[in-house]
């Protein structure tokens, strides 16, 4: 639909994904904003699925403005919720300050926030002080970790192109992280978006615990972002498998359900700020948790 801001026409599209054209000028800015990044690959083998909403503004030939809109099922201490993560928020360079952002926001807000429990994002260093504009608040997340103890054992380096290593895949991720305390289920597209990107190269497979595992590790200590498995007894000796020898610590990319043995500091990622939406749900204000790192969009 065509819409007036400040005086300039945009086309206003959402969830058209499946537009050819408009996806190319989409992946075209995500590419420009954020280092090649590309949803096209993600797209083209199925995984984009309706969860994820583009709320974007065109001008003629122009991706604009965009966020994405992703809604996740949240069970958490049992309780069954809904929430709405809103992301990949990007402005082309000569179209922003001209309130197009603004716009998108009031636009998903009016759309989604009576159909969810919670709304929350990630901001980087340059907009913290635009959220709170629109009834956002700055929360603390807190990150977990503890020694590990390096074993021998059978691991194997996944390649998700290849169809034996993606079968392997598309089978335990949907199971979900039993270790996990905010458990995120039917999440399978969003771990696959991460896995066809940004972890790509950390996608590892132990078939004695038939788990796979996404981790990386650097310098003595090993990144755990996600463990997905059926079985949820054997949570020490993954990471003791999944180790190198000089390894000595784990430190998690979610918040674990099983925390006695853990550490928890709060999170000092660089470069990223979570705010959450006021008048809703807010799990941050009690708990020391942080949601799960693959299931950021």
């Amino acid at each position: 639909m065509k819409c007036s801001i400040h005086g300039s026409t945009y086309d206003f599209y959402k969830n058209y994904q499946q537009n050819d054209v408009l996806r190319d000028r989409l992946n075209l800015l995500a590419g420009n904003t954020f280092g090649g990044l590309s949803f096209e690959k993600w797209y083209r083998e199925g995984y984009w699925t309706g969860k994820c909403m583009p709320y974007t503004l065109f001008d003629g030939n122009d991706c604009a403005a965009n966020i994405l809109a992703s809604v996740f099922p949240v069970v958490l201490n049992n309780e069954k919720k809904t929430y709405l993560q809103l992301g990949t928020v990007m402005t082309a360079p000569k179209y922003r300050n001209r309130g197009l952002v603004r716009f998108l926001m009031n636009e998903i807000l009016k759309d989604q926030k009576d159909n969810c429990d919670a709304v929350y994002l990630y901001a980087n260093d340059q907009v913290v002080d635009f959220y709170p504009k629109f009834g956002f608040t700055e929360e603390r997340e807190y990150q977990y970790s503890r020694p590990v103890f390096p074993k021998k054992g059978s691991i194997r380096k996944l390649q998700v192109d290849d169809p034996g290593d993606r079968n392997i895949m598309e089978k335990r991720i949907p199971c979900g992280n039993p270790y996990t305390l905010i458990e995120m289920p039917d999440s399978t597209e969003f771990v696959m978006f991460h896995c066809l990107t940004f972890q790509k190269d950390n996608l590892y497979f132990l078939p004695e615990y038939d788990a796979v595992v996404v981790a990386k590790q650097e310098n003595d200590t090993l990144h755990c972002y996600g463990i997905f498995c059926e079985d949820g007894s054997h949570l020490e000796d993954i990471f003791s498998v999944a180790a190198e020898e000089n390894c000595s610590r784990v430190c998690l990319g979610f918040t674990p359900k099983d925390s006695c043995l853990f550490e928890a500091e709060q999170s000092e990622e660089e470069d990223t700020h979570l705010f959450v939406f006021q008048g809703k749900e807010n799990i941050f204000k009690d708990n020391k948790i942080m949601f799960p790192v693959l299931c950021r969009t």
